[in-house]
C-alpha cells in the first residue's frame, strides 16, 4: 500500500520514482510547460480552481473549474495559466518514468 496527502507539498502524490503504483497522480498549482507528447502514457487533467489554456495538437482549449480533459498518447500538448490561481489534478497511466518527449 502507498499513502500520501495533497497537503504533503509534493507535486506528484503517487506513482513517482520506483513506485509500484500503475498510475501517477499529481496535484498542481501552476501549469507552465513546454510542448511535449507521450508515446504510451494517457493523461487526465481535472481543474478544481481557476482556469488555464491547454493546447492539444495546436488547438487551444480553455479549461475552467469543473472541467476534465483526456489526452491520448501521441497528442502534443502544453498548458498556460489564465488566472493567477490555478489548481487541479493530473492522472497519468501507465506509470512510465521515461515517456515524456519534448517537441
Amino acid at each position: 500500500m502507498e499513502k500520501t496527502s495533497i497537503n504533503s507539498g509534493n507535486k506528484w502524490l503517487l506513482g513517482i520514482g520506483d513506485s509500484v503504483s500503475p498510475v501517477e497522480i499529481g496535484h498542481f498549482t501552476e501549469v507552465i510547460d513546454r510542448p511535449h507528447k507521450h508515446e504510451k502514457t494517457h493523461e487526465y487533467y481535472m481543474i478544481i480552481q481557476g482556469s488555464m489554456r491547454l493546447f492539444v495538437n495546436g488547438i487551444e482549449n480553455v479549461l475552467k473549474k469543473g472541467d476534465v480533459v483526456y489526452i491520448e498518447p501521441g497528442e502534443i500538448h502544453h498548458a498556460e495559466p489564465i488566472t493567477k490561481e490555478i489548481e487541479g489534478y493530473l492522472v497519468k497511466w501507465p506509470h512510465l518514468q521515461e515517456d515524456k518527449i519534448y517537441v
